[in-house]
């Protein structure tokens, strides 16, 4: 009999995807947590677990080391749209988020996403950070140029506005925690593979910068004959810029290397 199971991060369901991080960080004992884990992993009923012998369940015990080693791989988005509403008599509405990878993701945004991502670590995390970064990549559907159109652009979200964060950030407050998570997760797993697509981005200065003033001051020295104003260099596509300051640094460092400079 072979049964079908998702083998990484990426071929979790959102359900799926939900109820490993629940068990994860529930305070139970290991055990219970890696038999729950199997039960989800596998999509089989507890009974049907129980029922097995203990040296079958430990054979099994093997498709559970993608989600219990190592770093968390997960770049797909699994949860693509979020419902939420304010208070429990308005009527609820869809935001939705970038594409997996953060492939249709303006410089901007990132900007701001990764600055809150920073702000719920270290040694006073600020507790609305969460609620901004989610803020920031989950948005309202367009009205125009959707998918099918002339003039779509491969995002079907509003457009990224910084003014409107903190007013935007109050829906997500009552948000179920578990979704809240499954996002920063999903942050985290993208932000890794980014780390190793433009590892001289990455490292060195522009990190420091980027840990210390948010991302400001890179955005800054990026603006001008490439990308044009500031402004116009934060609404280029996150890829686009990362490449080309990969590039750029690739070569200062290497240049550095044959002269000594």
């Amino acid at each position: 009999m072979t049964v079908n199971y998702p083998k990484n991060w990426n071929e979790l369901t959102g359900k799926q995807l939900l109820s490993v991080l629940k068990i994860i960080h529930q305070p139970i004992s290991t055990e219970a947590k890696k038999l729950l884990l199997l039960k989800t992993i596998l999509s089989v009923k507890m009974k049907s677990l129980r029922r097995m012998e203990i040296e079958t369940v430990a054979r099994c015990m093997y498709v559970l080391d993608p989600f219990i080693k190592g770093d968390v791989s997960l770049t797909k988005n699994l949860l693509p749209w979020l419902r939420l509403h304010l208070i429990w008599y308005q009527l609820p509405f869809k935001v939705y988020g970038p594409a997996d990878g953060f492939k249709n993701m303006s410089f901007l945004e990132f900007v701001f996403a990764d600055t809150y991502y920073s702000q719920q670590f270290g040694k006073k995390p600020k507790p609305d950070a969460l609620d901004k970064m989610l803020a920031v990549l989950y948005r309202r559907k367009r009205d125009k140029d959707l998918p099918g159109s002339l003039t779509y652009k491969g995002d079907i979200r509003q457009n990224f506005n910084e003014h409107l964060i903190s007013d935007h950030s109050k829906y997500f407050t009552n948000l179920d925690p578990v979704k809240k998570l499954a996002v920063r997760t999903w942050f985290s797993g993208c932000r890794q593979q980014l780390e190793k697509m433009y590892p001289y981005v990455f490292s060195g200065d522009n990190q420091k910068k980027a840990a210390s003033s948010g991302w400001t001051q890179v955005l800054i020295s990026l603006a001008g004959e490439k990308f044009g104003t500031i402004d116009q260099t934060g609404t280029e596509n996150l890829h686009t810029v990362l490449m080309h300051m990969n590039e750029v640094i690739k070569e200062n460092e290497e240049l550095k290397d044959k002269y000594g400079k």
